[in-house]
C-alpha cells in the first residue's frame, strides 16, 4: 500500500505479533523512523512475532486462532489490510509466490518466462479448481489483473500493467506499459490474487462477503467483530491441508488473547503484543516465533503546516530522536532501527543507506537558528501570526529536548 509522504518523515518501527497455524498465513508489524521528501530516510523496522501451542498439545485438526482486529473485505483487491490478508491467504492463490529464499516461483503458474522488459508469459497449471467447482482458466487471470488496475486499493501494485492477452485456456501474457523490475514480486501480493470471473460478476458488489478462490480453504462464515471460519478444500491442487477448519476469533486486548492461549481456549495467536511476549516465552507449553517483518510503519510530518514546511525544522526533530530508545522501550527490543522505508526482507533493500544518527548538538543548532528567524519575523510582521507562533513553539520544543 502506498502512503503519501510530506517532507521529512518520522516513523517508529514496532514489533508486530502474530501466530501461524501449521497450514495458514498471517502477518503484522508496526514501527517508527524519520525521513524527508528528498529521500533522506531513517526508519525502524519491526519483527513479526507469532505464538502457538506446541503441536503435541493441540491434538486436533479444527484450529482456533485469535487476532486483534477484524477483516475489512474478503475481496483481496479491497481488503488489503493485514487481517484481511491473513484470511485471504487461506482462500486465494496468485500466479506467483515467494519461496524461502525470497525468490519468485510458480503458484497457479506452472512456469513463467520473462520475454523482455515489458512482457511476461505464464503457463497455468491445468485442472486447478475454484471452490465452486469451476476450472481456473486464462480468462480468469486476465480478468483479475485488469480488474486490479481499476481498484483503488490494488491499483498501485497493478499500475505497470498495460493489458493481458490470452492464448488458449492455460497461457497468458502480461504486457507492461513500462519496465518494472519488481513485477514478479508484486504478483505475490494479496491484492494480486486470482479471482473467478464468473463468481465476481454474479455477486457484484457483495462479492467481498462470499468469496470464491482456489486456495486450500473455503469460506464458511463471517460474523463481523466476532469471528470468521474457513474449512478445508479437499480438491486443492496442492493437496488437502492438515487442518479441517480454521476459526479466527477477534480479541482486541492483547492480554486477553494471551490468557485465552494459556487456558486452551485458542490454539494460535495472530498478534502478540510485546508486553505479552515474555509471558509466552516463559510458559513451557507455548512456542513464540519471530521473524523480520516485510514492512515498516511511520509517522509523517505534514509539510503543508507552518513550521514543518522548513526542512531545517524537520531535520532538527530528526536529529533529536533516539530511535534505538523507541525500539528498546516501546517494543521492548523486539525489532531494530531500519535504515530506510524499505524493509530488509523486501527486494531492493540497500544496507549501505545510513539512517539519521541522533545528534543533539546538530538538532540544537538547527532549532536555535530557526527560532531566531521566526522571532524576528513575528516582531516585524503581523500577518500569518499563528503560523509563526507555531514555528517558535516547535523550535522551543526541540531546544528543550536537546538541553
Amino acid at each position: 500500500m502506498r502512503k503519501r509522504m510530506y517532507g521529512k518523515l518520522t516513523a517508529l518501527a514496532l514489533a508486530g505479533a502474530m501466530v501461524l497455524s501449521g497450514c495458514g498465513q498471517s502477518g503484522g508489524n508496526s514501527g517508527t523512523s524519520t525521513a524527508d521528501s528528498k529521500a533522506e530516510t531513517s526508519a525502524s523496522s519491526g519483527a513479526e512475532t507469532s505464538s502457538e501451542k506446541k503441536p503435541e498439545s493441540i491434538g486436533r485438526t479444527d484450529i482456533i486462532s485469535a487476532n486483534s482486529s477484524d477483516i475489512r473485505s474478503m475481496d483481496p483487491q479491497e481488503g488489503v489490510d493485514s487481517p484481511s490478508g491473513t484470511l485471504n491467504g487461506h482462500i486465494y492463490n496468485g500466479l506467483i509466490k515467494i519461496d524461502e529464499n525470497r525468490e519468485p516461483v510458480g503458484d497457479l503458474a506452472e512456469s513463467f518466462e520473462i520475454v523482455d522488459d515489458t512482457k511476461y508469459k505464464f503457463k497455468l497449471r491445468e485442472g486447478v479448481k475454484f471452490h465452486n467447482g469451476d476450472e481456473l482458466k486464462a480468462s480468469d487471470v486476465k480478468f483479475s489483473l485488469e480488474r486490479a488496475k481499476t481498484m483503488p486499493k490494488a491499483m498501485s501494485n497493478a499500475s505497470a500493467i498495460d493489458h493481458v492477452s490470452v492464448d488458449g485456456d492455460y497461457e497468458v501474457t502480461v504486457h507492461l506499459s513500462h519496465p518494472c523490475p519488481a513485477f514478479l514480486y508484486l504478483l505475490q501480493d494479496s491484492s494480486m490474487k486470482i479471482l473467478s470471473e464468473k463468481a465476481v460478476t454474479e455477486a457484484g458488489d457483495t462479492y467481498g462477503e462470499a468469496p470464491i478462490g482456489t486456495g486450500p480453504f473455503m469460506f464458511k462464515e463471517w460474523v463481523p467483530n466476532d469471528h470468521w471460519t474457513v474449512v478445508r478444500f479437499d480438491d486443492y491442487f496442492g493437496g488437502p491441508a492438515t487442518a479441517t477448519s480454521i476459526t479466527n476469533r477477534i480479541i482486541p486486548e492483547g492480554s486477553a488473547r494471551t490468557i485465552a492461549l494459556e487456558t486452551g481456549e485458542i490454539d494460535v495467536i495472530l498478534t502478540v503484543d510485546p508486553v505479552d511476549a515474555v509471558n509466552i516465552e516463559n510458559c513451557k507449553d507455548l512456542v513464540l516465533e519471530s521473524w523480520p517483518a516485510p514492512s515498516i510503519e511511520f509517522m509523517a510530518m505534514n509539510t503543508t503546516k507552518k513550521g514543518l514546511d522548513d526542512v531545517r525544522v524537520r531535520q532538527a526533530i530528526t536529529y533529536a530522536m533516539n530511535r534505538q530508545e523507541f525500539v528498546d522501550t516501546i517494543i521492548e527490543g523486539r525489532g531494530e532501527v531500519a535504515n530506510s522505508f524499505i524493509a530488509k526482507t523486501v527486494p531492493g533493500w540497500n544496507e549501505e543507506v545510513k539512517p539519521y544518527p541522533q545528534d543533539l548538538e546538530k538538532a540544537k543548532e538547527l532549532a536555535e537558528e530557526q527560532y531566531l528567524i521566526a522571532a524576528k519575523a513575528v516582531e516585524g510582521l503581523s500577518e500569518d501570526l499563528d503560523g509563526k507562533e507555531r514555528l517558535i513553539e516547535i523550535a522551543d520544543f526541540i531546544i528543550k529536548r536537546t538541553h
